[in-house]
């Protein structure tokens, strides 16, 4: 169950947290790195981590990615759920449903890899599904 550390965090949410919040941004950052050891922890859900990054971020909500095939007994044909922050190649938060693992990415770079390793393919109606 791999989270990111606080460098991470900083490195790559730091352009926005510093903007919104000065010096402390780093605090912040703190926050979102607290969220994610007590998630690991089991005193934090997924869904919780998620509006804890949105809030801090100052994102547009948590959107899913979904797949056909895919099957999880909670979160059923989702893949991936991530802070929206209004770009495709914006850095943000991705937890990976079936690896129990999150990313500080973009989701369209996550995406990206998930088709190149073959795990994820697009199908002919433009939606995806589990290879």
């Amino acid at each position: 169950m791999g989270v990111p550390s606080l460098k991470t965090l900083l490195d790559r949410f730091g352009d926005y947290l510093e903007h919104d919040y000065g010096d402390e941004a780093r605090a912040q950052a703190k926050r979102i790195r607290e969220a994610l050891v007590d998630w690991r922890e089991g005193d934090e859900s997924t869904d919780g981590v998620l509006k804890i990054a949105d809030k801090i971020l100052q994102g547009h909500g948590v959107e899913a990615i979904r797949a056909e095939g895919a099957r999880d007994s909670y979160y059923m044909d989702t893949v991936a759920l991530y802070v929206n922050m209004g770009d495709t190649y914006a850095a943000t938060l991705i937890y990976d449903v079936p690896r129990d693992r999150w990313w500080v990415t973009t989701w369209g770079d996550w995406l990206e890899a998930e088709e190149r390793s073959g795990r994820l393919r697009p199908t002919e109606m433009g939606t995806l599904e589990v290879a």
